[in-house]
Formats: structure tokens, C-alpha cells, sequence
């Protein structure tokens, strides 16, 4: 029923022979055959998640470019000012160095 086929370097899911369409009309796929393969698996078993797998490349298919720049360059700019995750490779305690 469900298919994968590679073409330039994505997986696209095929039903059918055709290529399954996001609700955007932008073809579905996986960045890689295992992540193909999960998205055929959640396909069959129909089970409603809104954080499935197959929901967020549902969401990720739909971006476009200046989405996908926008989206990294708001995390660096969170990242930059996020002290939780920054992690002295130093002895001294962490309150010390600020």
C-alpha cells in the first residue's frame, strides 16, 4: 500500500504510486529511510497524537525557507541569554564566574 522512494537525498512517501501531499499541497518526507519508515508505521496504525512523529513532519513539511531561518535564528537568540545551559568545564563553583 505505502512505498519509499529516494530523490535527492529525501524519502518521499508514496501511496498508490503517487506522492502523499501535506494539507499545504508540499509532498510528505522523511530525511532519512528510517525516519520514512516510521512515518509509513504511524501511517498504518492511524492512532491519534498531535506530538507523533508523522504530525511534526507534518509541521516541519509545511515550513518554508524563511520559516526554517526564522525559527533557527530565534533559538540561538534564546540560547544566547539561557543560563541553564551553559556549564563552567572549571572546578569553580558556577555563581563564582558570574
Amino acid at each position: 500500500m505505502y512505498s519509499i522512494i529516494e530523490e535527492k537525498k529525501k524519502f518521499y512517501i508514496l501511496k498508490n504510486n503517487k506522492k502523499l501531499k501535506t494539507p499545504n499541497k508540499k509532498y510528505l518526507y522523511g530525511k532519512n529511510l528510517s525516519h520514512a519508515k516510521k512515518l509509513v508505521n504511524e501511517m498504518e496504525i492511524k492512532k491519534k497524537n498531535q506530538f507523533s512523529i508523522l504530525n511534526l513532519t507534518l509541521f516541519s513539511c509545511n515550513l518554508t525557507e524563511y520559516d526554517n531561518v526564522n525559527i533557527i535564528n530565534n533559538i540561538l537568540r534564546m540560547l544566547d541569554y539561557d543560563n541553564t545551559l551553559y556549564r563552567v568545564s572549571t572546578t569553580i563553583p558556577l555563581n563564582k564566574e558570574m
